[in-house]
């Protein structure tokens, strides 16, 4: 697995959520994910302020050494700046970060092995540690997630 750390400064993010999971106990409902980018995509295309045509997700909660006791996804779109974005879609920032980034090749239901690769063969040989318990995923344009070819990057935050 190739990974490589890099910082981020800055980054903007509007979109919409979803709660994925009220209790560790429960499963995630992974039903609630398509309807949250079927809702923003429209409205997406129409933002002045939007920066490029990726697409942002973010999974908090939901890491496997310390599930939290809720988990929720966000569907986003990155924006210059938040002036004049409609109010219902909330605002979501990322400053100053330190991330790990691998790609990952295939649907996004597979993810999870690319997540223990880097989670527990990667991390623990880097001299890094998770910072938050959040995942980012970042789709390019034209990402198709029916295609085993397609791929996206998967990102965490570490120290």
């Amino acid at each position: 697995m190739q990974a490589h750390v890099q910082n981020i400064e800055s980054l903007k993010l509007v979109g919409y959520k979803a709660l994925l999971r009220s209790s560790p106990q429960e499963a995630n409902n992974m039903a609630a994910i398509p309807s949250l980018w079927q809702k923003l995509m429209p409205l997406a295309q129409s933002l002045a302020a939007r920066k490029d045509l990726k697409r942002y997700a973010i999974i908090t909660g939901d890491l496997p050494e310390g599930k939290e006791q809720m988990a929720e996804y966000y569907a986003l779109v990155a924006v210059e700046s938040f002036e004049n974005i409609p109010e219902d879609l909330l605002r979501y920032e990322i400053t100053h970060s330190k991330l790990v980034r691998c790609t990952h090749q295939g649907p996004p239901q597979t993810i999870g092995a690319t997540a223990a690769k880097l989670i527990f063969e990667w991390l623990p040989t880097s001299g890094y540690s998770i910072s938050q318990n959040a995942e980012l995923f970042i789709y390019p344009e034209g990402y198709d997630r029916n295609n085993p070819q397609s791929h996206f990057d998967y990102l965490l935050f570490v120290k």
